[in-house]
C-alpha cells in the first residue's frame, strides 16, 4: 500500500500539467487525442508487473527514460551492457533522490533483482514456453515474486534509516538477499537452452534499457 501514495502524486502531477494543455501529445492512430506527454506513471502495469523490468519501466518514467539515455547508454558503452551498467545506473538513480542511505539500499537490491529477474528469462522462461500450464504458472510465480520483492525493496527508501530499515528486514528474515544470494549461483550453473535452430538463447537485450 505504501506505493499508493507516491501513485497520487504522480497523477496529481500528470493532472496538473493536462490542465494546463501542455499534455497535450498529438492524436493517436484512430484520430482521438493524447494526452501523456507528461505521463509519470502506469498504475495497472505495475501492479501486474511479472519481472522488476517491467515494473519499473513504468515506474516515473520521464526519470527512468533520462537515466536510460544519458546514464545507461554511456556507461554502457564503457561497462558494456551488463548488471555493472545497471548498478551503475540505479545508483545515480538513488543519487538523484538524495543522501539517505535507505534510497541507495534500495536501489542496489533493485539492480540484482533485476539481474536475477534477466537470468530467470533467459534460462527458465524458454523451458516453459511449450506448455501452457507452465507459462502461466511460471507467470503467476513471477507476479506473485515481484510483488513480495518490490514491498521489500521498498522498505528502505520509504523509511530511509538505514538501523530502521534492517530492523524490519530482520522481521522479514532477509528473505529478498537470501533468495538471489541462493538463486544467482543456481541459474549461472544453469545450462543455457537451445531453440529450434540450435543455437542459444540469448539474454535480454541489455542495451534497450538500464533496468534489463
Amino acid at each position: 500500500m505504501g506505493r499508493f501514495r507516491y501513485y497520487v502524486g504522480f497523477c496529481l502531477g500528470e493532472g496538473a500539467v493536462i490542465a494546463s494543455g501542455l499534455g497535450f501529445n498529438g492524436l493517436d492512430t484512430t484520430g482521438r487525442p493524447r494526452w501523456d506527454r507528461a505521463l509519470h506513471v502506469r498504475i495497472v502495469a505495475i501492479e501486474t508487473a511479472q519481472t522488476f523490468k517491467n515494473a519499473l519501466d513504468n515506474w516515473n518514467i520521464g526519470v527512468a527514460r533520462w537515466l536510460k539515455l544519458y546514464v545507461y547508454a554511456r556507461v554502457a558503452t564503457v561497462l558494456g551492457g551488463g548488471f555493472l551498467a545497471v548498478l551503475a545506473t540505479n545508483l545515480m538513480g538513488a543519487f538523484w533522490h538524495g543522501f539517505y542511505p535507505g534510497y541507495y539500499v534500495s536501489f542496489v537490491l533493485g539492480s540484482f533483482c533485476t539481474e536475477t529477474a534477466r537470468l530467470c528469462r533467459r534460462k527458465l522462461r524458454p523451458r516453459v514456453l511449450g506448455s501452457p500450464l507452465a507459462k502461466t504458472a511460471y507467470d503467476i510465480a513471477g507476479w506473485a515474486l515481484c510483488v513480495a520483492f518490490m514491498a521489500f525493496g521498498s522498505v528502505p527508501f520509504a523509511i530511509l534509516q538505514l538501523d530502521r530499515a534492517l530492523y524490519v528486514w530482520k522481521q522479514l528474515c532477509f528473505f529478498a538477499p537470501v533468495a538471489i544470494v541462493v538463486a544467482i549461483p543456481v541459474l549461472l550453473a544453469l545450462p543455457t537452452p537451445r531453440t529450434s535452430d540450435g543455437g542459444r538463447v540469448s539474454g535480454s537485450a541489455r542495451s534497450k534499457s538500464h533496468t534489463e
